[in-house]
């Protein structure tokens, strides 16, 4: 290599980069890598990349070039969708997050605890209680269990406690083989 060449950042460096943006919400950096990564024609190509721009404009709140970005990859995996629904659930549009998810259904993209966890949060905020059972009997369908997964179980119970649910909250708290501070949290108060 001669002195004034300069060498290529890597894709590890963009997706640290780009995650770091977004931790600090700093979509102004993210939108200067995002160029780069667009000039050495790498978006297009590359799940990692792609995954971490949708990411980054989401956690910044910039859902519309989360939403752009996202359509611009090639392959998309699990990732890119999660990070674009969580964007929406983070964000406020539940709506928007559960029909990402139907999307992402449609074009038979498997989903993982991250995905669901989500989509629960989703029905819970829009208090659709009947598309929250739905997600649940996927759950099980996919091999998930509430009652040994604490991260799902979780959010299973602030689904059914911002539905109103209180007693299908109960019982999936009853069926959670570990219970932490969150547990408790979600767990609608009863009358005593």
């Amino acid at each position: 290599m001669k002195k004034h060449d300069v060498a290529r950042p890597s894709v590890r460096d963009f997706v640290v980069s780009l995650k770091s943006c977004a931790k600090v919400k700093d979509i102004e950096r993210g939108f200067q890598i995002h160029v780069e990564i667009v000039r050495l024609g790498l978006l297009e190509r590359n799940a990692f990349i792609g995954s971490a721009l949708v990411d980054m404009y989401s956690k910044c709140g910039n859902l519309r070039m989360a939403e752009e970005v996202f359509h611009c990859i090639w392959i998309r995996d699990v990732v890119s969708w999660n990070a674009r629904i969580a964007g929406y659930v983070t964000h406020g549009q539940a709506s928007k997050a559960l029909h990402c998810y139907e999307e992402m259904q449609c074009e038979g993209m498997s989903v993982d605890e991250f995905t669901i966890v989500s989509i629960l949060k989703s029905c819970g905020s829009l208090e659709a209680s009947e598309r929250g059972e739905e997600v649940y009997a996927k759950l099980i369908q996919e091999g998930f269990s509430p009652a040994e997964n604490i991260l799902l179980g979780n959010a299973l119970l602030d689904m059914y406690g911002k539905c109103g649910a209180v007693a299908k909250a109960n019982e999936v708290f009853n069926k959670l083989g570990m219970k932490d501070t969150v547990s408790w949290i979600c767990m609608p108060n009863v009358d005593c």
